[in-house]
């Protein structure tokens, strides 16, 4: 008898201690959890800033104060870029007589620059009718050579290839030119891989933003044109 009554307590006391253990081990068990899940939301916002930074982020002019309004492209005398042909152009001859010269860098690579040509689009068949100002994208060296299989291009003539392939692909209206393998133009419009630049015949910049946007383009236009 005693030792059936020791067996029943024994029971019992196992049974009362139960839910403690229980608690105790969803308790471990939700600590990692929520660690967890702080560790997502900061990883979360840490790719948030990651697309903030591509999709944008800090004026890359900030670091060269002479592309802005009142300013000269550096080296504009002589400055030359390619035709589709292959040939050489004078940036200088593409500008129209008392007008302007829109330069939007890009290639196919640049996320920034995929997004942004269509509001380009937007603003050329505005001033569709306007003579006095001629839109053209720079093609440069690749922005991000590892995207969608591309390889950086070693020769003019790959990266007249690869123009040809992003005006097909993209079907712009705005022309295309190439920069030489040496980057001169792009280097010379300020370097970013998605600016928009106006300029005159003399190379003087009316409008620079390190970003190229549509609708910042569209009111820079009314303002310099009127």
């Amino acid at each position: 008898m005693m030792h059936t009554r020791f067996l029943l307590v024994a029971a019992l006391g196992g049974l009362l201690c139960l839910p403690s253990v229980i608690h105790a081990q969803d308790g471990m068990d939700r600590r990692p959890d929520r660690r967890s899940r702080q560790f997502e939301r900061g990883r979360d916002m840490g790719q948030g800033r990651d697309r903030d930074r591509s999709s944008g982020g800090k004026d890359p002019f900030v670091r060269s104060p002479h592309m802005k309004a009142g300013g000269t492209i550096r080296g504009w005398d002589g400055l030359e870029v390619h035709g589709e042909d292959g040939g050489l152009i004078s940036v200088e001859s593409m500008v129209p007589e008392d007008g302007m010269l829109v330069v939007v860098n890009g290639c196919l690579t640049c996320p920034k620059f995929l997004r942004s040509y269509p509001g380009m689009e937007a603003v050329a068949r505005d001033h569709a009718g306007n003579e006095k100002v001629r839109f053209v994208y720079l093609y440069k060296t690749l922005a991000h050579p590892e995207n969608d299989g591309f390889i950086q291009a070693f020769t003019i003539e790959e990266r007249l290839e690869q123009m040809a392939m992003a005006k097909e692909r993209l079907k712009t209206t705005i022309p295309f030119v190439c920069d030489g393998i040496d980057n001169t133009a792009m280097q010379a419009f300020g370097g970013s891989p998605n600016s928009q630049v106006v300029v005159d015949g003399d190379g003087g910049i009316l409008h620079a933003s390190g970003w190229a946007d549509g609708d910042v383009l569209r009111k820079a236009l009314v303002d310099i044109v009127g």
